[in-house]
């Protein structure tokens, strides 16, 4: 904050010369004038000072003994005294901050966060029909609006915040999966059964609807089924009278053993770096993008990589101007073979993605082996895990058939 005042009131660099400048830095400070920087040279002290610290400090100068001359004027008023014939430069600095000022009064970056099943660009693509994009007026966004807009149109989100900060507009949002699982379900008109998606032992079942057909404990075999659409009403004399077929809804948790197998070619291309290089500029400005580069060198190779960053002036203040550079480097393609070490390597990571994929499902892996063989053309990944998931599988309720209503009324 000093400096600021400082550089608004303006200030000298002055060299004080004389035997005693002590004297002289005793006596201002008993006058409380203001100096700061204090720094010795080999022809003098010298030190910064306000103007009417300098006009003060005069009568102080000759009772000191000392002379004074003024190195440096800095601070806005001597900037502008310097400068007040170019005038032409004063309208381009008044109208780029009027531009400045302009372009703080519309949104030039939109961000998300919290989303997993709707990704940016369709949210993007849903602001737009809202006629929210970028370049659009901040002041014309209502964000208790859009909130409601969101909540309304997508029923898995349950949770929606929008505000708006400097130039870019945040979209915090919770989803529920479990609603979206649910609302598709509801979605069925037609009765349904829960058959096993695949084999396994049943450790944890909860039933909302249906009849079960298993217990904890019991182990079932893919297809067979576990919860039937159906519930009988029965009398006082706890005899069926009749049946309703329903939506069978359950949780039905079983450990299952899994085989993961999958080949891979241990031929595969690498690349040979040949040390050429090519660097450009890329400037996108509002939604165009300019390139500058070097066209290749025809039957060539070359990967590219753009580093980008966004104009901001300060972390809200985002500017619709993303600037970078390019670099492109020539390589060889050439194949070569895995060594059993990388080949092992190799299906090591793929069957780690495999893996990953389980986890982001919710399935709790217990055990897992893998091996991986390799018979000189191509490897194979030999899997074993032991997970815990959910095995329930909705399948239609099938009417029963012409045959089967005989046979039960003649038994």
């Amino acid at each position: 904050m000093r400096w600021l005042i400082h550089m608004w009131q303006g200030y000298l660099w002055v060299q004080v010369f004389g035997e005693a400048p002590e004297r002289f830095f005793n006596l201002c400070r008993m006058q409380e004038i203001e100096l700061w920087n204090l720094r010795r040279g080999e022809e003098g002290c010298f030190c910064c000072m306000t103007v009417e610290g300098l006009k003060r400090s005069k009568y102080l100068l000759r009772k000191a003994g000392l002379r004074l001359r003024i190195c440096r004027k800095a601070g806005l008023p001597f900037f502008l005294y310097r400068n007040r014939k170019r005038k032409l430069s004063a309208f381009a600095l008044l109208l780029f901050a009027g531009l400045l000022a302009g372009m703080t009064l519309f949104i030039w970056d939109i961000s998300f966060e919290g989303n997993h099943r709707y990704t940016d660009e369709m949210l993007l693509d849903y602001l737009r029909e809202q006629k929210i994009d970028f370049g659009k007026i901040k002041y014309r966004i209502s964000c208790e609006e859009l909130e409601e807009r969101l909540r309304l149109d997508f029923p898995d989100i349950t949770w929606v915040s929008a505000r708006v900060e400097g130039t870019r507009l945040v979209v915090q949002l919770r989803e529920n999966r479990l609603l979206g699982e649910k609302a598709e379900e509801k979605e069925r008109e037609l009765p349904c059964d829960l058959v096993a998606e695949k084999a396994g032992v049943i450790v944890k079942m909860q039933v909302r609807s249906g009849l079960p057909k298993v217990k904890v404990g019991e182990t079932v075999e893919e297809g067979q089924l576990l919860v039937e659409g159906r519930v009988p009403i029965v009398n006082d004399a706890k005899e069926e009278v009749r049946e309703q077929e329903v939506v069978a809804d359950a949780e039905i948790f079983a450990r299952c053993e899994s085989q993961y197998e999958e080949s891979f070619s241990l031929l595969h291309e690498e690349r040979s770096w040949t040390g050429r290089e090519r660097r450009g500029i890329y400037l996108r400005l509002f939604r165009k993008a300019f390139v500058w580069m070097l066209p290749k060198p025809q039957n060539s190779d070359w990967e590219v990589t753009t580093q980008l960053q966004s104009l901001c002036i300060w972390e809200r203040f985002v500017l619709p101007v993303s600037f970078g550079t390019i670099r492109a480097r020539e390589y060889i393609p050439y194949e070569t073979w895995y060594s059993e070490e990388e080949a092992e390597a190799v299906g090591r990571e793929k069957f780690s993605e495999f893996l990953s994929k389980f986890t982001q499902k919710g399935v709790q892996i217990l055990e897992n082996d893998v091996k991986v063989v390799s018979n000189g053309s191509e490897g194979t990944i030999l899997g074993r895990l032991s997970t815990v998931e959910q095995i329930a599988l909705a399948k239609e309720r099938q009417e029963p058939s012409a045959e089967e209503t005989e046979e039960d009324g003649g038994e």
